[in-house]
């Protein structure tokens, strides 16, 4: 799938609108002479600048306003600003371009004491010039090393990485005069792992990754100890460490914390983390409690929840592609849960001796349901409730469905039994289809197998049909059931069904003014989760996801990836040859609003 690519007029004061508020990749040749590209890497978007004045360049970096440029055939530099369109002459670069790294800029071109410096790739030099110098200036070699290729700057700092877990940190004031102060600090590290120097809030920070065989398998955040980091004069040596672990506690009488490391970045590492991972992050500092509040208000995408014979329950987050299993001793069950009905973060389930209950399986909150009518019978009951259990106007609806009528089962918060109301079809044009109820505008409304609809209010306990159909042959085949879902849809209500001739699927919504079966060709944004269990729909938090129909079905070597229907396609993409649904599932959206802070960090830990 290509990114998407939007192109922004030049003449805008900023370069991308929405650059302070998430970094942004910048491409540093675009598909044309005069464009820079950025990319989002949060959903790899590219948006595209048109800036005059940059045929026959190249950029080298942005700093600002400013664009740092190279002249394809002079080798000559500049820098051009975006706003105001001044360009500020630069000496030649002698050095190849593929030798070079990232280059860094001290302070705005206009003042006197901005510098312009880079280094070598590979190679033991560093360059640095002032836009009124006639050429570059080479530092000598100052260590054995070579550098890694990237610079950055902090405090009246040059920090430059090199290879084998060195950084060589020079002050920035002493490169004019031609007596360079800087010294030489070790940096932990992992063997062959991937370094990077992070400025954040005037600080620096060592983030050091371990990848194995292409994954992520271990990371370390260090931070910048200045007060161990020595400068001397007019030579170079290697100090003792300066660059110290978070999780050293204490090291040579200097107490060190998690709390140092800058809330934005803790915030950052949030919004990148499946649920678990955040209350573990938020578990290991004291000073990041204060995060618990927004995770407990955050929107997750729902999860496919399953039960295991041991009776724990497992949870597959289609977002992260992480799975995580949950132990319930605590809920007293006899086995394997076979699971009803989910909504708000709370689950209708029962086990092998056939007792029903409510919980919320993060919250570790429960409440009994009294023995139904037909206990036997469970497996194949339609249930769903009005509103979260700890409501005290919460209802729950089971439906007994038989040839000729069916019965309607509530329980209402508060009460030891529950009621039932028998409904006769009339004429036998009523079938009930296979998916749960769903409680919408204060009733509840059943779904039949032709898209009529029978509508129920617990309160008055009125019945009514809406006799309304799809123009489509439901039952093809006599005997073969097709898939058929009802949810509710951005305020409204949609049906969703399986053609018979074609075997894709089909969105209508419900028109309430004429009370008849619209087709609805787009979703949107928004990404459905459908089971025979349960059904929702949410936002999408990435477009890969968005105007499609999510099913318990997966495929690939491992089993573990998502099948997503395509409502622009027509078709599931990916493409596989195999696909294997899960059975005694349904969707769960994650609710811990209801938990207190102080208790947030003990009440669930996942395996």
């Amino acid at each position: 799938m290509k990114p998407h690519r939007k192109e922004i007029p030049s003449k805008q004061p900023s370069i991308i609108p929405s650059f302070s508020q998430q970094p942004w990749l910048l491409q540093l040749h675009g598909t044309k002479e005069h464009t820079l590209s950025f990319i989002n890497p949060l959903n790899g978007s590219i948006e595209e600048l048109s800036v005059a004045g940059m045929q026959g360049k190249i950029c080298l970096g942005i700093f600002g306003e400013w664009i740092l440029l190279l002249h394809r055939k002079s080798k000559g530099m500049s820098l051009l600003s975006h706003n105001s369109r001044n360009e500020i002459e630069l000496p030649a670069m002698q050095e190849p371009l593929e030798s070079l790294g990232s280059f860094a800029l001290s302070s705005s071109p206009t003042s006197a004491k901005c510098i312009i410096i880079t280094v070598g790739k590979g190679r033991d030099f560093i360059l640095y010039s002032r836009p009124k110098d006639q050429m570059w200036t080479k530092i000598r070699p100052i260590s054995r090393s070579l550098y890694t290729g990237f610079i950055t700057l902090c405090q009246g700092k040059v920090y430059a990485p090199l290879r084998w877990g060195f950084v060589v940190v020079i002050d920035l004031e002493s490169l004019p005069t031609g007596v360079i102060y800087g010294t030489i600090i070790k940096k932990p590290c992992f063997w062959g792992e991937n370094c990077h120097l992070v400025i954040s809030t005037e600080k620096v920070f060592s983030v050091s990754v371990e990848i194995t065989l292409g994954l992520v398998t271990d990371a370390e955040i260090y931070t910048l100890d200045t007060s161990r980091s020595r400068s001397i004069r007019r030579r170079i040596t290697t100090t003792s460490p300066a660059l110290i672990t978070e999780a050293e506690g204490i090291t040579d009488g200097l107490s060190v914390s998690w709390a140092d490391i800058p809330v934005d970045i803790v915030q950052e590492l949030l919004s990148f983390l499946p649920l678990p991972d955040r209350i573990r992050l938020v578990s290991v500092c004291k000073a990041w409690i204060p995060f618990t509040k927004s995770i407990q208000d955050s929107e997750d995408f729902p999860w496919l929840m399953c039960s295991s014979d041991c009776g724990s329950l497992k949870f597959f987050d289609t977002f992260h592609g992480v799975e995580n299993s949950l132990q319930m001793e605590w809920l007293g069950s006899d086995g394997k849960l076979a699971l009803h009905f989910s909504k708000d973060g709370w689950v209708i389930a029962s086990d092998r001796k056939n007792s029903l209950f409510l919980f919320n399986p993060l919250t570790r909150q429960g409440i009994q349901l009294p023995s139904t009518l037909s206990d036997h019978w469970l497996l194949y009951m339609p249930f769903s409730f009005s509103s979260v259990p700890t409501n005290s106007d919460c209802i729950v609806l089971a439906v007994w469905n038989t040839f000729d009528s069916c019965t309607l089962i509530t329980w209402h918060r508060g009460r030891v039994t529950w009621k039932s109301q028998h409904v006769e079809f009339q004429d036998d044009l009523f079938r009930v289809a296979s998916t749960c109820p769903v409680f919408y505008n204060d009733e509840f409304y059943i779904l039949g197998r032709k898209g009529d609809l029978l509508i129920f209010n617990p309160i008055t306990k009125e019945c009514r049909f809406l006799n309304i159909t799809v123009p489509v042959h439901f039952w093809g085949v006599p005997g073969i059931r097709k898939d058929c879902y009802l949810l509710e849809f951005r305020g409204e209500l949609i049906y969703v069904l399986q053609e018979s001739m074609t075997a894709s699927y089909v969105v209508y919504k419900l028109d309430q003014s004429k009370m008849v079966w619209a087709e609805l060709d787009d979703l949107g944004d928004m990404t459905t989760f459908l089971s025979s269990k349960n059904c929702m729909s949410r936002q999408s938090r990435d477009r890969l996801y968005a105007n499609g129909l999510l099913f318990p079905r997966f495929h690939g070597d491992d089993g573990n990836r998502p099948v997503l229907y395509s409502m622009q396609s027509h078709a599931f993409e990916p493409k596989p040859k195999d696909m294997k649904e899960i059975m005694n599932c349904l969707w769960f959206e994650p609710n811990l609003r209801i938990r207190k802070s102080k208790k947030f960090r003990k009440m669930f830990s996942f395996k």
